[in-house]
């Protein structure tokens, strides 16, 4: 049986493959990182600012820094968040009384 090389198989040269670069989130070194103050955090939770580097974070829409989800205000400007429904709640239920009005209106004629 004749072997044919693997199209697929990477070329054989003598130099190294480059050094792969760390995951988001974790030093050269392989310890994570604080998203929050930066700093290595390889334990549940950071010695520097005492917030579990895995825990759900967003973007602060004024100092565009990693803020934990968890937290009324930014740690870093302050900023206190808004939820996204605080305008919707009120539209739609001023939408249902609106559509039962209506229609107990169009009932009577």
């Amino acid at each position: 049986m004749d072997r044919k090389p693997n199209p697929y198989a990477p070329p054989a040269t003598s130099e190294p493959a480059p050094p792969t670069p760390p995951p988001p989130g974790y030093t050269p070194t392989g310890a994570r990182v604080c998203p929050f103050c930066g700093t290595a955090a390889p334990e549940a939770s950071c010695p520097s600012c005492g917030r579990d580097p895995t825990a759900p974070r967003t973007l602060c829409p004024r100092c565009k820094h990693m803020t934990p989800i968890a937290e009324p205000a930014c740690c870093h400007c302050g900023e206190r968040r808004t939820s996204e429904l605080r305008w919707k709640i009120p539209v739609i239920i001023a939408l249902f009384v609106v559509a039962i009005v209506l229609s107990i209106v169009l009932r009577l004629f």
